[in-house]
């Protein structure tokens, strides 16, 4: 009985020691973000994981712009072409944001 018991209370300390899983927070689409060559264009498909959804959207609504910028309120973005649509990825520490245009 002991060692079931010894078991057990092994089993909930190594379940505790696993991270659980970030949860990825939908914060919708941002319309009419300004010059991008496809006038108008929306920030779509807005998700922030390890951070609010205001960040977000601050953060999608910077990076369209003349510029283009890589590095917004400390995040690092990069942008990729995937099945025909641009998508974009920011990444602070463990925080990251996603959007695609619209």
């Amino acid at each position: 009985m002991r060692t079931i018991a010894a078991n057990a209370g092994l089993a909930v300390a190594l379940l505790a020691a696993v991270p659980a899983q970030a949860a990825t927070r939908d914060c919708g689409t941002i319309r009419d973000l300004g010059p991008t060559g496809a006038d108008p264009a929306d920030g779509a498909g807005i998700t922030a994981e390890n951070t609010s959804c205001s960040r977000a959207r601050s953060v999608t609504r910077r990076w369209f712009g003349p510029t283009r910028p890589t590095n917004i309120l400390g995040y690092r973005c990069t942008d990729t072409i995937s099945r025909g649509r641009q998508r974009v990825r920011c990444t602070k520490s463990s925080a990251t944001i996603r959007f695609y245009l619209g």
